[in-house]
């Protein structure tokens, strides 16, 4: 069909459909949820924040990092559930490739069995190695792929993104931190290694860390919100400590008390500067 020969079809269609107004309250629902990009690097708590999510928690593992911090969870009576995916190998992309797909698709099948099942917890873990996965799983490799090859791979990304949203539960897209390079000179940042429009497409992005790996400054463990599309007031906050864990974000974001056994969250109940965070932890 000619471009023109379009454009008409388009006209004749537009004209004989009636329009699909209608009121937001019947169109949007607010889910308690949250879909949220966890940045850091090895070790400072992403996963230890993705075991205070609702449960069931189904940790889809494509890391090493996951014992001890799911043995804690398990031994506290959580409800965890894990599916193990493994890196291909391989001499050539063909043969990569091969052996990707058929462990790419079992991760896809695995994750939207809990979509569609509508309750719990999904957990990427990390989200950066899911990445190469599906890379790996379209071609074979993860270097040396041009720009506009890479159409489809983010077209099944977003598709999967919006998955997520349709579903109503929480999924955490855990990721590691890369050194963030300038013509070839590393600028002395990190910046979070995966699919490019996940920060843009989650509705809450933060990053994790340490503030000294000597435990000499009080406040060990720290997390900041980037960006928090349901509530931009967040938008820089700092949790330190005790106060990083999923049901305080549930709890700040949608200002309604969220429990975890024995613990209570309270909207507002948590540090919101740097310095405030430091004082608190300090117990000054």
């Amino acid at each position: 069909m000619t471009t023109d020969a379009t454009g008409q079809r388009i006209e004749q269609l537009s004209a004989q459909l009636e329009n699909q107004w209608r009121p937001a309250s019947e169109v949007i629902q607010v889910k308690k949820r949250l879909i949220v990009a966890a940045s850091a690097h090895p070790k400072t708590g992403k996963t230890t924040l993705a075991m205070g999510a609702t449960e069931p928690i189904y940790i889809a593992n494509f890391d090493d990092g996951l014992e001890g911090v799911a043995d804690d969870a398990i031994a506290a009576g959580k409800q965890v559930y894990v599916t193990n995916y493994h890196m291909p190998e391989g001499a050539t992309p063909i043969i990569i490739q091969e052996a990707a797909l058929p462990v790419y698709a079992q991760f896809m099948a695995d994750a939207r069995s809990v979509l569609k099942g509508g309750q719990g917890t999904l957990v990427i873990d990390t989200h950066t190695e899911q990445w190469e996965m599906c890379r790996f799983a379209y071609f074979g490799r993860i270097q040396q792929v041009m720009p506009y090859q890479y159409g489809p791979v983010n077209a099944s990304m977003r598709a999967f993104i919006r998955e997520m949203y349709s579903a109503g539960i929480s999924v955490i897209l855990n990721r590691r931190l890369a050194k963030k390079y300038v013509d070839d000179n590393w600028n002395g940042e990190y910046e979070p290694r995966g699919y490019n429009g996940l920060e843009y497409e989650t509705q809450m992005n933060v990053k994790m860390g340490r503030v000294d790996p000597t435990h000499t400054d009080p406040g060990y463990f720290w997390m900041q919100v980037v960006d928090c599309r349901q509530n931009s007031q967040l938008n820089g906050r700092i949790y330190f400590d005790q106060d990083i864990h999923f049901k305080q974000l549930i709890a700040d974001v949608f200002g309604e008390v969220e429990t975890d056994g024995n613990r209570m969250f309270i909207p507002g109940g948590t540090s919101s500067t740097w310095q405030e965070a430091k004082q608190k932890a300090a117990g000054v």
